[in-house]
């Protein structure tokens, strides 16, 4: 796995709480096996990731509203663009092996056009202060090209929990 290093804060003012964190990560330390092993530090790059979050605690009832913003961005600099076939015919041999057909594959940098990026709305309350039901709304996108692949990417989830307080 890729060096890591972690940095957070976070500030509670009466009924609100303020959090941010910082993750800088050297993905040209990643090790894995393949064709690209060689050439990862041109495969890949450092990032920093950048986590922003509030929260807002209702005076009057025990509910709390929450925001966040999430910057993720993408450490692999290359799209996997273009295959080609290359048919080698069989010379009847069985004792030579140079005569199998194959792929490859190109490798163009990617030009990002916006990376990673996530924002997150939510609301909890506590009930009968044994359960506590939070819900959350999530859209995330991106948008990358290389050579004459072209990806844009969002999702939109909800999430829901319910905690038993014992």
């Amino acid at each position: 796995l890729p060096l890591s290093f972690l940095g957070s804060v976070a500030v509670t003012p009466r009924n609100f709480l303020f959090a941010a964190d910082l993750r800088l990560t050297d993905w040209t330390q990643i090790d894995f096996e393949g064709a690209i092993q060689q050439d990862r530090e041109n495969a890949y790059k450092s990032t920093v990731d950048v986590n922003l979050g509030a929260e807002y605690q209702l005076s009057f009832h025990p509910t709390r509203i929450r925001a966040g913003y999430s910057s993720q961005p993408l450490p692999y600099k290359l799209v996997a663009a273009d295959v080609d076939f290359t048919f080698v015919p069989d010379d009847g041999n069985s004792n030579t092996t140079d005569d199998a057909s194959f792929f490859t594959r190109s490798y163009p940098e990617a030009e990002i056009a916006t990376d990673r990026s996530f924002l997150t709305v939510g609301i909890g309350t506590l009930v009968d202060e044994t359960v506590t039901l939070d819900v959350a709304y999530v859209h995330g996108m991106f948008e990358r090209s290389g050579g004459a692949i072209s990806e844009k990417w969002s999702t939109n989830r909800i999430f829901g929990t319910a905690t038993f307080h014992f």
